[in-house]
């Protein structure tokens, strides 16, 4: 169980679309996402965000990660150490609001095949400045989307 950000089908769908700023091959063994921004474990995000609360927050950019970003103990059923495993986006939250990720993102896609799991979003290298691939470069520009706080696999 978990408290997050629950983004509607159309955001869903919309962030699911970011998957074309990605120049890899993810068409086979893997699976779009983009349903949610995790705030903590569990049902209590110390009141921080109150449940069904409508937060506003903003997409800025892109990442992947690759099975060698991912911590050595955490890589069960990962064989390809090339293999990218997750691809995510980076979200800024509304002033004064935090969660214990450092960097907040949206698991976009996982690649299940090679042995991702959403989990290995936590791991995502940000596209940004002078990173082998720039965001803007790509084509991606920041935009704001809205979603609700929600418990969620209860």
């Amino acid at each position: 169980m978990y408290t997050a950000i629950v983004f509607d089908p159309e955001t869903e769908q919309r962030l699911q679309e970011l998957m074309v700023f990605f120049p890899y091959p993810h068409s086979v063994g893997w699976v779009l996402y983009g349903h949610h921004v995790t705030i903590c474990m569990g049902t209590n995000s110390k009141k921080k965000f109150p449940f069904g609360e409508k937060v506003e927050i903003k997409v800025v950019g892109l990442g992947h990660t690759l099975a060698t970003d991912i911590p050595e103990k955490k890589r069960k059923g990962i064989d390809d150490m090339e293999a990218k495993v997750a691809f995510a986006a980076l979200v800024e939250l509304p002033e004064g609001k935090f969660i214990k990720n450092d960097s907040p993102h949206i698991t976009l896609g996982v690649n299940w095949h090679a042995g991702g799991k959403p989990v290995h979003s936590n791991y995502a290298q940000w596209y940004s400045g002078n990173h082998q691939l720039n965001a803007k470069e790509m084509g991606f520009n920041p935009f704001t989307v809205t979603g609700t706080v929600e418990v969620c696999g209860a």
